[in-house]
């Protein structure tokens, strides 16, 4: 099932790189968004609010894919493993849709006019996208999923850049799209190591680019 299918047993030392990278980023994800709550508390922003949560879901869905990846390392022969994974997989679909939801729409919340509660909206998308998976069982339903929210976000983030958020937005854009080259890697076979680990080094940099700007902003 999707992206993650192609894991299997890995050697030692691929095992090691996929732990380190995703310690790396989940400690990168878990900053920003500790170091963001008094400043959210002092201001009651909602953008800061949706900025924070998305980083909140990025760690859910990098712990999730790690754990997936280990048990199905470890107890590959075990019963009831596949059903594990698939249900690890399928919640690490619903974490990385809520976590692009959440941060691209952390920078639409102005815009919006709807009366209607955001966050179930949100939610409500995000779980729609592990239905779809779970119902159609497609091998590629994952990663077009999250290619039309990187479209999505592309078409929002051109329209409404501007030359005070440019930066940001772009530093945004890149993120969206190193996750979904993220999503690609994970099927790359062993022998491509060497650009798993240029795109995991690039990932890490981003997040590590975006953490250093909310360090500077709460200081």
């Amino acid at each position: 099932m999707g992206p993650l299918k192609g894991y299997g047993l890995l050697p030692p030392h691929l095992a090691g790189i996929e732990f380190v990278y995703a310690l790396l980023v989940i400690a990168f994800c878990l900053i920003i968004y500790f170091k963001t709550k008094e400043l959210y508390e002092l201001t009651n922003h909602k953008g800061i609010q949706y900025f924070r949560n998305a980083f909140l879901f990025f760690a859910l869905a990098y712990a999730t894919r790690f754990l997936t990846m280990f048990f199905r390392v470890s107890m590959e022969n075990l019963r009831g493993t596949r059903t594990l994974f698939q249900f690890g997989f399928l919640f690490f679909t619903y974490a990385s849709s809520m976590a692009l939801l959440y941060l691209l729409y952390s920078m639409l919340w102005r815009k919006s006019t709807t009366k209607f509660p955001v966050e179930y909206l949100l939610h409500g998308m995000g779980l729609l996208v592990p239905l779809i998976i779970f119902f159609v069982k497609g091998k590629f339903i994952f990663l077009i999923t999250q290619i039309f929210i990187l479209v999505f976000a592309i078409l929002i983030l051109v329209t409404f850049m501007n030359k005070k958020k440019g930066k940001l937005y772009s530093t945004y854009l890149f993120l969206f799209i190193f996750w979904i080259v993220n999503v690609l890697a994970m099927s790359l076979p062993r022998f491509m190591l060497s650009i798993k680990i240029l795109i995991y080094l690039s990932s890490v940099g981003i997040f590590f680019i975006i953490l250093h700007k909310v360090l500077e902003k709460t200081k």
